[in-house]
């Protein structure tokens, strides 16, 4: 009784392997456009940068908005 239980979970989970190795996930990349979109990083981060002219001031060229102070939190009622 043993024997037969071992092999039928032996088989089983031979199954379950063989099972879980045929899952293919097939994604498409387009080649021309992730070239293309290499090509632009490539040109955007490790070319030199431009020497700025006389008198002006170099600008960066992903530059955020300085960011807007917090407000001070709202003051409970009934605390003085």
């Amino acid at each position: 009784m043993r024997a037969s239980a071992l092999r039928w979970l032996a088989a089983g989970a031979a199954l379950f392997l063989a099972s879980c190795a045929f899952i293919t996930v097939n994604v498409y990349f387009p080649e021309k456009e992730v070239k293309k979109a290499f090509k632009a990083l490539d040109e955007k981060y490790l070319k030199p940068a431009e020497e700025p002219k006389e008198g002006e001031t170099p600008a960066p060229a992903d530059a955020l908005p300085p960011a807007s102070p917090e407000p001070p939190p709202p003051a409970s009622p009934g605390v003085p």
